[in-house]
Parts: C-alpha cells; sequence; structure tokens
C-alpha cells in the first residue's frame, strides 16, 4: 500500500487539534463486548459492527445469514443498516436479545427515529465524534478500507457494492459499511444523487506513529495474511515474493526503516504514475529477528 501520507489532513478535518484516542470496536465474539455498551453508542453501528465480525470469521457468511439468525427478512435487515427504517424500541429489544444484550445494555443503546438523521446537537457532535474513534480504528485496521479508496484510481472502476466486492474479493455487507465509513472520517463524499467521490486528491493513506499498537498489529497481521494466501492463490507472473537473510547491527535498525520508508514512497509514485492503473496491490515488507532477542540486544521502543 501506497505510503504518501494525508493523516494530517485527515485529523484536522476530523479531529482538529485533538489527538483521537482510537478504541477497539465491539464484535470480536458473537456476543457484544459489554464496555463498549454505553449511552455513546447507536444500536445501527453496533448491528453492523455484528455483521462485519461474522463475515470476517466466515467469508460465505452473509446479509441473509444474519437476518435468519435474528429472525427477520433479509430486506428488513438491510433498510435497518443503512438507515433507511427507523428502529423502533420494539424491534431494538427483539434484536439486542438474540445478539445476548441484556435489558441494561440494550436501554443504554441509543436507537435514532432515523439512521441517516443529522446530528446538530453538541451531544450528538460528541457522539459522532465517539462513532469517527471507532471507524478510524476500523479502517486502519482492516486493509480492504485501503484497497477501496485504491479502487477509486483504476479506469474501470464502477460505483456498484457487488461489482466491488467481486473485485476486493470481500462480502456486500463490508463494502456498504466501508463505504459509509470512509464517508464518516472525511475520505470519501456522497453527493446528492448517491455518487461517491475520494476526497483524498489521490493520495494514499498509511499507518502513522502514535496509533495504537493494537490497530497496527491487527493491519500487519492481514496484510500477511493476504500475502501468504496469494502465495497458493496468485499465478507467480502476477506477484513477487522474495526474501533475503542477513546478519545485522541492531544499531542500525533506525536507519534501515528509514531506508525501506523511502523505498515505500519511491516505489508507490513510480507504480502509480502510468495514467491507466486497472489493479490494486499491496506492498508488505516484513524486515524480522530469526535470532532470539536477548533482552540486552533489544532496541528501547521497538515493537
Amino acid at each position: 500500500m501506497c505510503s504518501l501520507v494525508f493523516w494530517h489532513t485527515l485529523y484536522t478535518n476530523i479531529f482538529g487539534s485533538r489527538r483521537p484516542s482510537c478504541t477497539t470496536p465491539a464484535m470480536e465474539t458473537t456476543k457484544p463486548r459489554r464496555k463498549n455498551i454505553n449511552s455513546k453508542r447507536d444500536f445501527r453501528h453496533l448491528l453492523q459492527e455484528e455483521l462485519a465480525a461474522r463475515c470476517a470469521r466466515n467469508p460465505n457468511y452473509s446479509l441473509r445469514s444474519y437476518a435468519k439468525f435474528l429472525e427477520v427478512s433479509p430486506s428488513a435487515l438491510s433498510a435497518l443498516l443503512n438507515g433507511k427504517r427507523p428502529l423502533t424500541d420494539k424491534m431494538k429489544e427483539r434484536l439486542g436479545l438474540k445478539l445476548g444484550l441484556s435489558l441494561k445494555e440494550m436501554q443504554n443503546l441509543r436507537s435514532k427515529p432515523h439512521g441517516n438523521s443529522k446530528l446538530t446537537t453538541s451531544e450528538g457532535l460528541e457522539n459522532s465524534f465517539q462513532q469517527i474513534t471507532l471507524d478510524t480504528f476500523a479502517i486502519i485496521s482492516e486493509p480492504y478500507h485501503y484497497a477501496l479508496l485504491e479502487l477509486f484510481k483504476t479506469e474501470d472502476y464502477t460505483q456498484d457494492a457487488r461489482w466491488i466486492s467481486q473485485r476486493l474479493q470481500i462480502t456486500v455487507s463490508e463494502v456498504n459499511f466501508a463505504l459509509e465509513r470512509l464517508e464518516r472520517v472525511g475520505l470519501l463524499e456522497k453527493d446528492d444523487d448517491g455518487i461517491y467521490s475520494d476526497t483524498t486528491k489521490g493520495f494514499s493513506t498509511d499507518i502513522r506513529d502514535g496509533l495504537t499498537s493494537q490497530a497496527q498489529k491487527r493491519f500487519q497481521e492481514k496484510s500477511l495474511q493476504q500475502a501468504i494466501q496469494a502465495v497458493q492463490t496468485v499465478p507467480v507472473e502476477h506477484r513477487d515474493n522474495t526474501s533475503m537473510t542477513m546478519a545485522i547491527q541492531t544499531a542500525d535498525l533506525p536507519k534501515a526503516r528509514q531506508m525501506i520508508k523511502d523505498f515505500r514512497r519511491r516505489f508507490c509514485t513510480h507504480m502509480e504514475s502510468n495514467p491507466d492503473l486497472n489493479e490494486v496491490y499491496q506492498l508488505t515488507i516484513a524486515f524480522t529477528p530469526l535470532t532470539n532477542l536477548t533482552p540486552k540486544k533489544t532496541i528501547r521502543g521497538s515493537r
């Protein structure tokens, strides 16, 4: 993934001078995590996160599967998730019980009359900020958000969720949630006709220092998993997997990191200079020790 950085723009547009405190989104398990069940959460977003988590655990899981589990029709669930249908207290209780929430937890979760209603009060703005921090974490830790932004640059890009899902090999639900998250954090804009446009002006995203180490680790794990999968599924003429083993002096690691960073940027600039872009690739570089690091040899601050 290219590392031409626009995070300063993201920080300015969304957080101003404030430094975001990214937190882990819920739904790592079937049952929502209790620490995120508070009055600043929106029940619709919790439903979205649960579906995204299930899709991540099982690539064959779908909106239809989720609707069957919740005992609602797929069309009704789709309308609820996309904010096109009001979420009544009765429906919230019904769905919440299916997800294993207690009545107290459901009372704490907000349910706006309409999912697309604008936030105008100071309380609403604060709730929006809390949601953005969760969305930011999701974007940091799920590579397909970056891939979707890069897909906008390709010559055959089509704004159709099914087409995008086939190109990125993710579910339609993941596409729709990713588009909504990217819009919420200001990386995409949607016009009156529902057409999205990239606000990054062609620059690509990158993980910056200061973000949660958990988010960085999850992103790197996903990237490495995709690289491993490509070894088995992508013809060799369409990929490059190479490695080199060397003995080093650990005091040279800061210089090595800078050299790798410079290479990534030069590589990205060169590869995107062609006016006819047609595929999205990811460059994943791992420079890791093969010997057991002893405390005396560990560099202060290294991960």
